[in-house]
């Protein structure tokens, strides 16, 4: 179908799913079209898709296009969802505490932790959620326009937001779509819903120094996600979100302008010797406790870096008079005709079951009792062990190191003590935002990562990688976060300058999906995300960096 561009009132067509065509003037709203055209069963429209790409409702469409309304239950739909009751929560604090300044810091199971500059009461935090209801049950319109950026600048600075004038200084773009609510001017990272009347469902809890933004289930938009405690993950989250305000770099624009003025090295440098200090630290609590753990368990996402991890932290048990062992669990996959499958009859390499637990505890107790173990070896080729397996053991000074996605799942180590075990789970959790509203997804980082270590070691091309994100995604929900909250210990092994350096490898990826592919909305999305940051050099990240286990020209062995 021909998307060329109607500038006289010409009529347009535009293609609904299930090849439904309608012809309307040019400049139509989106708006108007939603009741003829409905999401798929019958569920709120929050925002469409035009040849795959996400707009808001208020959008008006000048060329043919195709065209499909969604839901909260699709990603684009829930992302629209929670964008717009930011908005509304923004809105309200400015209502209730005029003098402060909303941070959307970290999001949680539970939903969005946020913080003003002081601790909320009861009183306050219960305000600012009446104010809330108060917004949505006036369903205010949320209206969105297209600003030159000579004039948008200004306007921020004289609200104060300097986080956003760094941000969009440094972007590069003529022009900025900002979104108001009730004479409040804001930018969002994404479509908005069109009123606020379309985010009826939240919750409010208090959470000192802060408070959960609440959210509901994308399945059930009227339900909220149950309340799950993450203090130990928090914990760590604000570790990180304080220790990037002492250095003044707790945003996006404020890492850009360390890139323009040439001070970037010296804050690589920083952000590499917190990285080691903290792996020392929990080297030190380790060789600390009596008795000493025989065993480590590492645990965390895909492209968490727990490879790197477990080298380095290796070398510190080192330092404190300790030997190593390392064990693959990758040698203990059982055979390629016995592995689990899934719903769809498909290997399941993700399950545990995948592993063969029974031999592997076996091998655990006897190297602990002093025995001679062989380790076997397995081929991805064969897809099953080789006959000849690498004998092992170990004396009581040996700390044996077991890094995988189910290295806190307590079915891996049953048979083993819980007292000769020490669990970490190292994550990639990123304190870094665009600006105080709009956070940098944790989840990108890591697309980013392995988008390019896949195609630099593994040959994948970035539409591979992302075709398989949804799978792997789906095993760290069930597999990995779960058991986040067993760990010992947390590592944080994302860089604040990290999208900086990961941008020059895999924008060229992603701009070879090209418009129509399946994969386009996703390409466009991260392009769009990786364009806001300055790009910085390979040469500048040391040889040991957690990031060369995906750009390479790592001093380790993967």
């Amino acid at each position: 179908m021909p998307t060329h561009l109607n500038r006289d009132n010409a009529e347009i067509e535009l293609v609904f799913p299930g090849d439904r065509r309608h012809r309307c003037p040019a400049g139509v709203q989106l708006q108007d079209l939603v009741e003829a055209y409905p999401p798929a069963g019958g569920v709120r429209a929050l925002v469409a898709l035009v040849d795959g790409l996400p707009m808001g409702l208020r959008a008006r469409l000048w060329r043919d296009a195709h065209i499909e309304f969604l839901g909260i239950a699709h990603r684009e739909g829930l992302r629209a969802y929670r964008r717009t009751l930011i908005f509304v929560l923004i809105k309200a604090v400015k209502d209730v505490l005029p003098a402060e300044t909303l941070r959307v810091e970290h999001a949680l199971k539970s939903g969005y932790y946020c913080q003003v500059s002081r601790r909320l009461s009861h009183e306050e935090a219960d305000a600012i959620r009446a104010r809330m209801v108060e917004i949505v049950e006036a369903d205010l319109e949320i209206q969105s326009r297209e600003l030159p950026l000579a004039k948008a600048l200004p306007q921020f600075e004289a609200s104060g937001e300097f986080d956003k004038v760094q941000v969009f200084r440094y972007l590069g773009e003529p022009t900025v779509t900002v979104q108001s609510l009730d004479g409040l001017v804001d930018y969002f990272y994404g479509p908005l819903l069109p009123r606020t009347g379309g985010v009826p469902a939240f919750k409010i809890v208090n959470h000192p120094p802060g408070f959960l933004l609440r959210l509901p289930e994308s399945r059930e938009p009227l339900r909220i996600a149950p309340l799950v405690h993450q203090p130990k993950l928090l914990r760590m989250l604000r570790d990180q979100e304080r220790w990037g305000r002492l250095l003044g770099i707790s945003n996006v624009g404020a890492l850009n302008e360390l890139v323009v003025t040439g001070r970037i090295s010296d804050f690589v440098k920083v952000a590499e010797a917190q990285h080691e200090k903290n792996i020392a630290q929990i080297a030190d609590r380790i060789a600390g406790l009596k008795p000493v753990p025989r065993i480590v368990l590492i645990s965390g996402p895909t492209a968490a870096g727990k490879t790197t991890f477990s080298k380095r932290l290796a070398i510190h048990l080192a330092i404190n008079g300790h030997r190593v062992e390392t064990l693959n669990l990758d040698n203990y996959f059982v055979n390629r005709e016995d592995n689990p499958v899934d719903e769809h009859g498909e290997c399941d390499y993700e399950t545990i079951d995948a592993l063969d637990l029974p031999l592997l505890n076996h091998h655990l107790l006897s190297l602990l009792a002093g025995k001679t173990v062989e380790i076997p070896r397995y081929s991805f080729q064969l897809g099953r062990r080789k006959s000849e397996g690498q004998p092992l053991a170990i004396d009581p000074d040996t700390i044996l190191i077991l890094e995988g996605i189910h290295g806190l799942n307590p079915r891996l180590t049953e048979a083993v003590d819980n007292a000769l075990k020490y669990r970490i789970y190292v994550g990639a959790l990123t304190q870094m935002k665009l600006d105080n509203h709009n956070r940098v997804p944790t989840t990108d980082v890591r697309i980013c990562r392995r988008t390019v270590r896949d195609h630099r070691f593994r040959g994948h091309s970035a539409k591979e990688t992302l075709q398989r994100w949804p799978s792997i995604s789906r095993g760290e929900m069930k597999w990995v976060f779960p058991y986040q909250e067993e760990a010992d210990a947390m590592f944080n092994s994302a860089l604040p300058y990290e999208l900086n350096v990961l941008k020059t490898f895999a924008e060229p990826l992603y701009r070879q999906i090209v418009p129509g592919e399946p994969l386009y909305r996703e390409a466009r999305r991260l392009l769009t995300f990786l364009s806001f940051f300055l790009p910085v050099t390979l040469d500048e990240v040391p040889p040991t960096s957690f990031l060369r286990e995906f750009l390479g020209g790592s001093t380790f062995q993967y």
